[in-house]
């Protein structure tokens, strides 16, 4: 069997799409002369006769048309691979920048920073997931960093999982109603004690139950890392929901009247993993998203730490070196 010629393919479409050798000839161009050899060495090698021939050009037979729309398919494909390699050569088409984010940060940072990241040209990949599913995919290096809450002051948790962490101070913890909700009403005689509490995975395990003894509130029955179906739940059950303040502008929930406050507020946290650095790229859409997230909250870094061995917390210069790994090509 010989090899597909792909001009052979392409004179027999434009003959079909002309109507007659003289037209495809001028249209390509190519001589008439070559231009008949060539459709007619297709047809001896397929063993299929594509055209009427006539005095008024051509006619495509029953099994023509279908030959010919074989071979359009497979021009299209070859244009499409010609093209997905050219632009692989040229850098076009690269591995996207993955970048992790939690489910309060996917609300509160995300809708103003993609706009910016998508406006570099790097292909980016948004992760959403838990912050305990954020660490673990960054420990993978199916991560190149991402944006989450941390214990407060909580040094250890950077630690324990080999990641850079630039931290921010985060906003106070609070409980949060629909409008119209109940506990809102000055005069009404409910209570917080009398309505069930929702709350994401990260506000279930850092928040202590002493807390929420202190302030009245129910022990969460719901966890969920989606706020939207959070504050759907708030609407329609009367569910109280623990989440940050940042949230209020966010979703359609409100603060209690006195706005109490949740102890121990977690930190902002952008990590990205000690062990496996970052790419050129991926170091360029790190520094954007830290400089949003300073501009967001209004803050800078509270802190920058990660281990290189148990008990060493290394300078900035350090960190630069381990954030941007020339190793990684990217």
């Amino acid at each position: 069997m010989t090899d597909l010629d792909l001009n052979k393919l392409r004179h027999l479409v434009a003959v079909a799409r002309e109507g007659s050798f003289v037209a495809a000839a001028a249209e390509i161009p190519v001589s008439q002369s070559a231009l008949t050899r060539s459709v007619q060495s297709l047809e001896r090698e397929f063993s299929v006769c594509v055209f009427h021939r006539g005095r008024d050009g051509v006619r495509l037979t029953p099994s023509g048309a279908e030959f010919v729309a074989i071979a359009e398919s497979v021009l299209r494909e070859a244009d499409n691979a010609s093209n997905a390699m050219r632009a692989l050569t040229s850098g076009v088409l690269r591995t996207p920048v993955r970048i992790g984010m939690g489910p309060i940060s996917s609300l509160v940072f995300l809708p103003q920073l993609l706009p910016v990241l998508a406006g570099t040209g790097t292909p980016v990949e948004i992760v959403n997931g838990s912050n305990s599913r954020l660490v673990t995919l960054l420990a993978r290096g199916e991560l190149d960093f991402s944006v989450s809450g941390v214990p407060a002051r909580s040094d250890q948790f950077a630690r324990a999982n080999q990641l850079i962490s630039h931290r921010f101070p985060g906003d106070v913890m609070e409980p949060l109603v629909r409008t119209g909700h109940p506990l809102l009403d000055p005069a009404g005689a409910s209570s917080r004690g009398d309505y069930p509490v929702a709350a994401g995975s990260f506000m279930r395990d850092t928040i202590p139950l002493t807390a929420l003894d202190g302030l009245q509130l129910q022990v969460p029955t719901v966890i969920s890392d989606d706020y939207q179906a959070l504050a759907e739940l708030a609407e329609r059950l009367d569910y109280i929901v623990l989440g940050n303040r940042l949230l209020t502008g966010r979703l359609d929930l409100q603060p209690l009247p006195g706005r109490p406050v949740i102890p121990g507020a977690p930190e902002w946290s952008l990590r990205c993993s000690a062990r496996h650095g970052l790419t050129e790229r991926a170091a360029q859409l790190y520094r954007i998203v830290r400089d949003h997230i300073r501009t967001a909250i209004g803050a800078t870094p509270a802190a920058e730490h990660t281990p290189r061995t148990p008990g060493h917390a290394p300078h900035a210069s350090e960190i630069r070196e381990l954030v941007l790994d020339p190793g990684r090509v990217g």
